[in-house]
């Protein structure tokens, strides 16, 4: 019998980018979604990452996230459900591989405006 660490490092050596062991994302139902291709995750030799030094809430970048995806007509990475589990780097590295040109990696972005803009309450 497979355990999750085992199941884990398969879908890693087969080029899968996921985040860290250690977070809570990764379930043996995410592993699964991962190897049947429910959700996307891209394989390391697609990462592209972007710096982001001041990042949006969580909730911005799984928004953008979606957006990216929907885009690119992949599988959405993250279930709304899952969206607090899974590291804001992560989720970073995601969008700067679908949309390496988001406004979140630009020289001018402030993630305040972002929040104030769509995320305060009324």
């Amino acid at each position: 019998m497979m355990t999750k660490a085992d199941f884990y490092d398969a879908i890693v050596r087969n080029g899968w980018y996921l985040p860290p062991y250690k977070s809570t994302i990764i379930t043996i139902k995410f592993l699964c979604e991962v190897k049947t291709g429910e959700v996307w995750v891209p394989k390391y030799h697609e990462v592209r990452m972007r710096a982001c030094p001041s990042p949006p809430n969580k909730e911005a970048i799984i928004n953008a996230l979606k957006e990216a995806c929907n885009k690119k007509g992949k599988p959405v990475p993250i279930l709304a459900k899952d969206a607090k589990t899974a590291p804001v780097a992560w989720l970073l590295h995601l969008l700067s591989t679908l949309d390496p040109d988001h406004q979140f990696f630009g020289k001018s972005f402030k993630p305040a405006a972002i929040e104030k803009n769509h995320f305060s309450p009324p």
